[in-house]
């Protein structure tokens, strides 16, 4: 984005995208406009512990966690071009209607082996192992230009990846009057469980 020189940006950061496009903000935010969150956090709320599930309490990081030992989830994860509903189905896809062989190609063909699918077991283990910690905290000088942009969160009260309640009140800790829009039918992947609330993607 520095290359292509881009300002006035409106992020739309899905799942892990939330992190990486805060990550971006706080240290440019001269770039960025707006932040849309789906299904996502930014992580800099502060937030009481017991206000809020634990992110290693989720489905999907309880699988995580379960599997390291004995080299499951590695096996998966390293193996998205077999495996990636199977995954998605952990993280909270809940509209297996959309599921065709064309769905199946787009979404498995960029992991044709197991290094392509590295990114798809090392960053959920920088989040679960706390790898990425060290990286936030760099950026947390940021967080008054990224809340001083306007914000808004659509969450899918069915995600499997970030626990939901986490996700809002990292949002409001941010943003408190800022629009949080909740999907009670929706999973992780908000924009493909609920196709019809975004148009033509």
């Amino acid at each position: 984005m520095e290359h292509l020189d881009l300002s006035d940006i409106t992020f739309f950061g899905q799942d892990w995208g939330g992190p990486i496009a805060t990550a971006f903000t706080v240290r440019h935010p001269e770039r960025v406009k707006r932040m849309v969150y789906a299904n996502s956090l930014a992580g800099y709320g502060r937030i009481n512990k017991e206000d809020a599930t634990p992110m290693t309490q989720s489905r999907w990081f309880t699988w995580i966690g379960g599997g390291l030992e004995s080299g499951r989830t590695a096996d998966v994860l390293l193996n998205l071009g077999s495996t990636v509903l199977s995954v998605m189905k952990l993280t909270g896809f809940t509209n297996s209607a959309a599921v065709d062989d064309t769905w199946i190609r787009a979404y498995s063909d960029p992991f044709p082996d197991r290094a392509s699918a590295i990114g798809g077991l090392e960053f959920p283990l920088d989040a679960y192992l706390g790898r990425i910690a060290e990286y936030v905290i760099a950026g947390a000088e940021g967080v008054p230009e990224l809340v001083s942009k306007p914000a808004i969160l659509l969450e899918g009260m069915e995600d499997g990846a970030i626990p939901p309640d986490r996700a809002i009140a990292d949002f409001r800790a941010l943003w408190p009057d800022s629009p949080v829009v909740e999907l009670p039918a929706s999973g992780t992947t908000a924009r493909r469980t609920l196709p019809t609330l975004w148009g033509p993607q």
